[in-house]
């Protein structure tokens, strides 16, 4: 017992603050359960990719209005220029952006992260498809694909109110 106080008191330690050690065991959290999700999706059978219904349900019942207007504040924050390329280079890591394709490089050249989002891109970056039936002019991904009812209803997920 006494090897092991000697040893502990032994130790340079270092004070770092509760919040950044936090959010790094978050931001690993996150990293290893997102490689493990998608090996899990890239053996998964297509049909099973789609939403379950109970997942559907949850998101009916979430707080859209406010979630959104929270993010949307945190989203046109003006940033510092020393934690643009850091925060939207994270954003473009988790969202899988293809800067390939933009006109303007320079991440810090965006004042907020909604500034990157509404980016402009190279003349014919992304060409029309003439022979499709729709042409979405954004990157998305669809989360609920449903039937219209008798009614004239579809089942959606967010919902605009106004």
């Amino acid at each position: 017992m006494t090897r092991l106080r000697s040893y502990f008191r032994s130790i340079r330690w270092f004070h770092i603050p509760f919040g950044v050690g936090i959010g790094y065991l978050c931001f690993q959290q996150f990293r290893h359960t997102r490689k493990r999700e998608r090996a899990k999706l890239a053996t998964m059978p297509r049909e099973e990719l789609t939403m379950k219904e109970w997942k559907v349900s949850v998101l009916k019942r979430l707080p859209t209005n406010l979630l959104s207007r929270t993010w949307g504040r945190l989203q046109d924050a003006r940033l510092p220029r020393w934690l643009r390329k850091p925060l939207i280079g994270s954003h473009v890591r988790v969202f899988g952006c293809d800067l390939s394709d933009i006109e303007e490089k320079d991440l810090q050249s965006y004042e907020t992260v909604n500034a990157f989002f509404m980016r402009r891109l190279r003349p014919n970056a992304r060409p029309i498809d003439k022979q499709s039936d729709l042409v979405s002019p954004c990157d998305g991904t669809f989360l609920h694909c449903g039937v219209v009812s008798q009614a004239g209803e579809l089942e959606q997920v967010d919902r605009k109110r106004g």
